[in-house]
Parts: structure tokens; C-alpha cells; sequence
């Protein structure tokens, strides 16, 4: 629970408050126990600034305060304000009204966030965090399309990290659906230090929809590893349910549906082959308690919504140019298959079934994932 230590407080600035809780974080380290000590030893942060932390260099392991004086404030604050505003970066703090209650349950909250976009969009939705691996299996890909499309379409946002793989086809998807999505990354926001930067211009269709960026980290922090297992603890607190797609044996993913389950929230896999080594962090997760998701009734009942609602989501039939291309379509799985196996089952030529595949392949029906291995597009 939120401190009543951390109830909203007022510095006589020229600076939103934010910014100086941001700056004092990235110039002196505060912690959410040195941020507490300073508010137990003074009556506000306001007095504690106007004092220059003189009580408070007074007691025992108060070394962290060397590096703050008058003229550092004078000085640093001004070029730190202008760096966020520079970059259309806000903040938003643990001591303000809008900071997310959700996040006040972890062991240590943030004290401040870094967003760009719509702050706001946090209160409008039923929020659903997507994680999974950064190498997504065509089985995977079809999961997302057929079970988060309609979520998405019936209202529910998606939480995600941004990464590459899982991450970006979850973002896509919510903005095809006109959904909103949130983003939180593991670096700073700015363009030099945004990680991964294949995804700055995902980053700007987010923006450009109505959705949310955020970062823990101000502007200049590098993607460095031990950011992200950090960042993760945010994924699982923001989402109702949190929803583990892809995660092999060793999964990053598998630290998001950890920390989900110490908040008390909902974690939900896929099933996946036994034999799949990039599903094996699903299998676990069912066999330790997750919800097991089918279809997305599944997702629908985990989130607390209405009963199922049957949302009609708009795709095309294929349409195919002879009935013997259309039995290579249905011979088709997620699962790859060699060329010589199809052509056995189907007691067709090789170079008929090859035939038929390329057609299919053009019209994004099947797949090539290896030498003369084939799925369903």
C-alpha cells in the first residue's frame, strides 16, 4: 500500500514537483526508503529543499547526500527540465495524484516515470500485459492473431516491453484493432538511448493512436541488461492478467509471470509440443498453475469482464485456384512439415506440390520456415 508518507506534496518551484523528485532520483539516488526518511524528518519535500537536507546530513548513513547543494539545483535543474521538455518527456511521480495505484504494491516502486503520449489512457482501459519470446514461432503468430485480435477489438489495451518479437506483434495488433497500447521500455526515451531501435517507429504509431510510452529511466540511460528484469516488475503490475505467450526454458518472460504471481495477479499460457523447446517455459507454467487459454472466451473470463461476448472478427476466406490446392492448404499446420512428408499424405508429385505451395505462399497461405519445410500461413 502507498505510504500515506507519499501523499501528494507541493514544492514552491518554478519546476513541476515531478521533475524535482526526478532530478533529486537521478542526481542523489533516492530510493523509496531515503525518500520516506527525508519525509519522516521533515514535514515536506518543499522544507526538506529549502533546508538544504541540513537535519537530514545530520543522521547516521546520509553519505548519499554529498552531492547536493544550492547551486546544484540552480545550476543541473535547469538543464535537466530543458533535456525533457526538448524531448516532449513528462514525468510523473509517487508522490502525485495520478501515479498508478497499482504499481504501490511493489516491494520497490518506482518514485517517478518517464512517459510520452497520453497519461491518461491508464484509467480508460481493462488492461492485459503480452510477453513472449523475441523469436515468435509461426504457431505463436497465429495464437496472437486469432485470440488478442478480438480481445483488442472488444476493448481490452495491451501492456507490453517494446522488444522485439512478441512484444511488437501484441502492440501491432492492439493499433490494428484500435485499441490502445502501453509500452514500457528498459532504457531512456530519447532517440539515442531508446532500445530496441528497430521499434522507434512502433513507438510513433503508438503515440499517434492515443497511447503511452514509459520508462523508470531518464533520457540518456543505455538499454544495459539488468534494466529489463527491473522493467519487468512494471509489465506484471500494470496488467490485470498477464499473458505469457512464447517462453522457452530460460525465458525472460518467465520473470514477468514470477513477479505476477507474487502481486496476486492472473498468469495465462498456451499449450505447446512437449518436443518444442521454445514452448517449454509455457508447459511449465501450466504445470505449476497457470490458466490455460484455448481461444478468447479464455482471456475474455480472466480479465473479469461480461460473459463471452462472440465478437465477429473480419477475415477474409481464402480463395483458392483449383480443389488440389486447396487440399495442400488443409494438409497444413502450424507445425513444419517436409515437402516429401506432404507429398506422401497427399500422394501428389513434388513437383505438383511445389507448385500449388508457391501459389499458396503468394497469397500468404503458406509458409517456407526451412529447406522444404512448410506451415499454414
Amino acid at each position: 500500500m502507498q505510504s500515506m508518507l507519499f501523499e501528494e506534496r507541493q514544492i514552491d518551484t518554478s519546476y513541476p514537483e515531478s521533475v524535482v523528485l526526478a532530478f533529486l532520483q537521478d542526481w542523489l539516488r533516492l530510493t523509496p526508503s531515503r525518500l520516506k526518511l527525508i519525509l519522516q524528518t521533515y514535514l515536506s519535500l518543499n522544507e526538506a529543499l529549502a533546508d538544504d537536507f541540513r537535519l537530514l546530513a545530520k543522521l547516521p548513513k546520509t553519505d548519499w547526500l554529498a552531492k547536493f547543494g544550492r547551486q546544484v539545483l540552480e545550476t543541473e535543474l535547469p538543464k535537466f527540465y530543458q533535456r525533457l521538455v526538448s524531448q516532449d518527456i513528462q514525468v510523473c511521480s509517487i508522490l502525485d495524484v495520478a501515479y498508478p495505484t497499482n504499481l504501490n504494491h511493489l516491494a520497490e516502486p518506482p518514485l517517478v516515470l518517464y512517459y510520452q503520449g497520453n497519461w491518461s489512457v491508464l484509467n480508460q482501459y481493462k488492461w492485459l500485459t503480452v510477453v513472449g519470446s523475441r523469436m515468435p514461432t509461426v504457431y505463436t503468430k497465429k495464437v496472437l492473431q486469432n485470440i488478442l485480435e478480438p480481445v483488442c477489438q472488444a476493448g481490452v489495451g495491451v501492456v507490453s516491453g517494446l522488444a522485439l518479437g512478441v512484444d511488437t506483434l501484441a502492440h501491432q495488433i492492439a493499433l490494428q484493432a484500435r485499441s490502445a497500447t502501453v509500452g514500457i521500455i528498459g532504457s531512456g526515451l530519447d532517440f539515442d538511448s531508446f532500445y530496441p531501435a528497430e521499434n522507434w517507429g512502433l513507438r510513433q504509431q503508438i503515440l499517434e493512436q492515443g497511447g503511452l510510452v514509459i520508462s523508470e529511466y531518464p533520457p540518456g540511460t543505455e538499454p544495459v541488461s539488468y534494466n529489463f528484469p527491473k522493467r519487468n516488475r512494471l509489465l506484471a503490475a500494470l496488467g490485470s492478467v498477464v499473458w505469457v505467450v512464447q517462453a522457452g526454458q530460460k525465458s525472460g518472460s518467465l520473470i514477468t509471470a514470477s513477479l505476477a504471481r507474487d502481486l496476486g495477479k492472473t498468469v495465462a499460457t498456451v499449450p505447446g509440443s512437449i518436443y518444442d523447446d521454445s514452448l517449454a517455459g509455457n508447459l511449465n507454467l501450466l504445470r505449476d498453475g497457470a490458466n490455460l487459454i484455448l481461444e478468447f472466451a479464455d482471456l475474455w473470463q480472466l480479465l473479469g469482464l461480461s460473459k463471452y461476448q462472440p465478437v465477429t472478427v473480419n477475415r477474409e476466406q481464402p480463395v483458392f485456384n483449383s480443389a488440389e490446392e486447396q487440399l495442400v492448404w488443409q494438409q497444413l499446420s502450424a507445425e513444419p512439415q517436409l515437402l516429401e512428408d506432404l507429398s506422401r499424405r497427399l500422394q501428389m508429385e513434388i513437383q505438383e506440390l511445389s507448385q500449388h505451395l508457391t501459389m499458396l505462399e503468394l497469397h500468404n497461405l503458406a509458409v517456407c520456415v526451412g529447406e522444404n519445410l512448410w506451415v499454414r500461413g
